[in-house]
């Protein structure tokens, strides 16, 4: 199973409810949960089946998550496919074929990286450990009038209000205020198929909340996504949505637990 992590897995303090269990502290504060029956729903799912983190998140950020006992991953994917966490040390071989896939866009992406910070729309702009872009814009910020392209990216990227003029070689996707400006094969989707690889899986399941997962999601046997736009998005193949109100989390895990436990039958 590869799963998303922010809003998918593991929530901020914004959603804390009173008996969540802290596993993410930023210089000291609280910053992410995970619901008691999620923590031990994740520890029964490990015991079936490979559980894989696959977050955008950069590998400090990543590296910043304490998992309750019985929790932690043997592996994890970090920056959007870009880094493989292999019992906790960095996947050498992975980390140089993303280089390698990244290398002819750094250019593209130095450049685009100054154009975005010298704008004054963007509450933070950085290169996520030199693989792709990520772009935060300020509140009241937007992400109206971008053209889709088949494969869920949207390509190339044009908002209004002057927040980017011209195109860009990278595949541009969008989460609220958050845009990632990925090199072509680096994204979700790229990073599940090799995993599979890897590690020999005849049968995936993914889980996700928003717009980056959407490769990662169309690749699996079986797709879990809360209820909303994201499961017309995915469209095909075998796809189970979350009922609104219901926790994501426990959803998420419930049912991957359940379709591991089916097709052992």
């Amino acid at each position: 199973m590869a799963c998303d992590l922010d809003n998918t897995l593991i929530h901020s303090y914004k959603y804390r409810q009173e008996k969540d269990i802290c596993i993410e502290r930023i210089k000291g504060r609280e910053q992410g949960f995970m619901a008691p029956k999620a923590v031990e729903l994740l520890r029964r799912l490990k015991g079936l089946a490979q559980a894989v983190p696959v977050t955008a998140r950069s590998l400090d950020q990543y590296l910043r998550i304490r998992w309750p006992l019985g929790c932690l991953p043997d592996y994890a994917v970090a920056a959007n496919g870009g880094i493989l966490l292999d019992h906790g040390e960095i996947d050498g071989s992975w980390r140089e074929e993303s280089q390698n896939i990244a290398a002819p866009f750094q250019g593209e992406i130095n450049r685009l990286c100054r154009e975005l910070a010298g704008q004054g729309q963007y509450a933070r702009v950085q290169v996520v450990d030199g693989i792709y872009l990520f772009a935060c814009a300020k509140e009241g910020g937007g992400q109206k009038g971008a053209a889709r392209a088949g494969n869920g990216f949207r390509r190339p990227f044009a908002p209004d209000g002057g927040r980017f003029s011209g195109q860009t070689a990278l595949e541009a996707v969008h989460s609220g205020r958050k845009s990632y400006f990925l090199p072509p094969g680096i994204h979700k989707g790229a990073a599940l198929l090799r995993l599979k690889k890897r590690l020999g899986a005849d049968f995936t399941i993914c889980a996700g909340d928003s717009e980056p997962d959407i490769p990662m999601l169309k690749a699996a046997d079986l797709a879990i996504v809360p209820s909303g736009r994201l499961a017309g998005l995915v469209g095909g193949g075998s796809v189970a949505v979350c009922g609104e109100g219901e926790n994501f989390a426990e959803f998420v895990l419930e049912t991957a637990i359940e379709a591991v436990r089916e097709r052992r039958r």
